[in-house]
């Protein structure tokens, strides 16, 4: 249970560690003012990358990693943790040496 657990902490972490700079590019992107057309910030998504990186630094593409990580870490190990306890089951019920799912 522990190491699933562990598991389950670690691959939320990666998933948002790797997701959050184009979540991070999607809000502002989208967050920009468009009722003035000829008046943009970001171009797009590797314009938005290389202004945030030369004006606010490298960790400015994972703001908003921590909110995120406490929205999805409590919902990968519910996830992770309930899919082993159904696989114990299954192997259980249907007295079989390996699980369906």
């Amino acid at each position: 249970m522990k190491t699933q657990f562990l598991a389950a902490v670690i691959a939320s972490a990666v998933g948002i560690a790797i997701s959050q700079p184009f979540d991070t590019a999607k809000t502002r992107i989208m967050q920009q003012k468009t009722y003035r057309t000829d008046i943009r910030v970001y171009e797009g998504f590797f314009d938005m990358c290389r202004l945030t990186i030369s004006n606010e630094g490298r960790r400015a593409l994972w703001k908003g990693a921590g909110p995120a990580w406490c929205r999805n870490g409590p919902w990968n190990v519910a996830f992770y943790l309930s899919l082993e306890q159904f696989r114990t089951f299954d192997q259980w019920a249907h007295q079989r040496d390996h699980s369906y799912f």
